[in-house]
């Protein structure tokens, strides 16, 4: 069916046209653009027997209807409540491992409900998040089993996090990269709890909704200020050791001398200690430390309950760091045929082969000493101090020991042009 369309307002025809539609649509479908056209649902089939049909639609402004009818909606409570709903920053685009992050820490303030006014949300929720994401968490997140040993745990709300859930890390990077491994530094690691703290502090962060979500915050803050102390000892301890002119460990407060007696019923574990000090002589140094376990507890336990049916003094050195204790045994014959001079002769061949460790500070004095009398690099000098004082500590840097090894080289082989300095071209 084809119908003549105009559309009036005021007395003034705003569009005529012609229509072609189905008869079986109604009035409202003839007129879709205008909504506030009402009681149109009458079907078109009421004009099929008055072709050709004319439809007239006149508009009325809304002043002109009665108010009753018009409805009355007061705007300022919906702003209120709109000005009092919490958002939170726009998610980030999971591009790189940081984003992923970023977003879970969304996730985490979005299940406990947490979140800014809108347009905090964009200034001090963004910073708070950044500060805390980006930086923090970002930083400690490849060394969470550090900080675990020093009993630095991380709150259960940052450990809910999806990936460490997992056993996982964000910074996946860190450990697959060919690159440098940042350790921990006590600058930049206090720099950004103070960045934390400083957020933390604001009148927002003092809400009642913000209270478990913050104390957690100040909980991660705190075992990071507790691992930076750690460090801080640290580094002033081996400060003063590099700057020490005395050896740092000596062999008469670092050692231990035990008798263990004879014992006819022993664990198993221990039959080749038995038989080996069977098959030795009294008073032969032997060393343990062949026999032990790579694991740190299971060679404190193996030691600590060794027993064997054979009498023997058991001597331990401690190095202080991860070079662990040194381990020696002798047999000894019946309690009247001991001998405290063997006894001590033992311990000081015992004691002869601990390593010795110069300071840095104790270095510097035979170099500077001695170059009085003859100009030698450095290398040289310190390679000439381990030759003569037995001097065992190992080089700083890697390049440095590579340079140790080609002088150890130049020695072996008695040649010193075996090396050839290839500055020469550069004249």
């Amino acid at each position: 069916m084809y119908f003549i369309v105009a559309i009036y307002k005021h007395n003034k025809l705003l569009q005529d046209d012609a229509i072609d539609i189905e008869e079986n649509k109604n009035f409202e479908d003839l007129l879709s653009e205008v909504r506030v056209i009402q009681k149109l649902d009458m079907k078109l089939s009421f004009c099929k027997n008055f072709e050709p049909c004319q439809v007239k639609y006149i508009l009325e402004d809304l002043e002109d209807i009665e108010p009753d009818l018009v409805p009355h909606v007061n705007p300022l409570p919906i702003l209120m409540v709109n000005s009092q709903r919490y958002c939170l920053p726009v998610a980030h685009k999971s591009s790189t491992r940081r984003d992923f992050l970023f977003n879970d820490i969304l996730w985490i303030l979005q299940q406990n409900s947490l979140g800014w006014t809108r347009g905090m949300h964009e200034t001090f929720g963004d910073k708070f998040i950044n500060c805390l994401i980006i930086d923090l968490l970002w930083y400690l997140d490849p060394h969470h089993a550090k900080l675990k040993d020093r009993g630095c745990n991380l709150p259960n709300i940052i450990l809910n996090l999806p990936e460490y859930k997992i056993n996982s890390n964000y910074n996946r990077f860190y450990f697959t990269g060919k690159h440098k491994k940042e350790q921990l530094s006590v600058v930049k690691l206090d720099g950004y709890v103070k960045e934390v703290e400083s957020c933390v502090s604001q009148p927002w962060a003092s809400a009642e909704r913000w209270k478990q979500f913050v104390f957690s915050v100040l909980d991660l803050c705190h075992n990071a200020r507790k691992y930076i102390k750690y460090l801080e000892e640290v580094n002033q301890s081996v400060k003063e050791n590099h700057l020490s002119v005395d050896f740092i460990r000596n062999k008469i407060d670092n050692i231990l001398i035990e008798i263990r007696e004879k014992k006819e019923s022993f664990d198993k574990k221990y039959d080749d200690i038995s038989s080996i000090l069977h098959n030795s002589d009294y008073y032969e140094l032997i060393s343990l430390d062949t026999y032990l376990s790579d694991d740190k507890r299971a060679r404190y336990d193996f030691i600590l309950n060794l027993e064997v049916d054979s009498a023997f003094t058991l001597y331990r050195y401690y190095h202080g760091n991860y070079l662990g204790t040194l381990n020696f045994i002798w047999k000894l014959p019946y309690f009247d045929d001991r001998s405290k001079t063997k006894e001590s002769q033992l311990i000081l061949l015992a004691n002869e082969m601990v390593p010795i460790f110069f300071t840095r500070q104790m270095k510097k004095n035979v170099i500077e000493k001695y170059s009085l009398i003859a100009k030698l690099t450095p290398l040289i000098w310190n390679k000439l101090l381990q030759d003569l004082s037995g001097d065992s500590s190992s080089s700083s840097n890697e390049l440095t020991k590579e340079m140790q090894d080609r002088i150890q080289t130049v020695l072996d082989l008695q040649d010193p042009e075996i090396i050839l300095d290839l500055r020469v071209n550069y004249k």
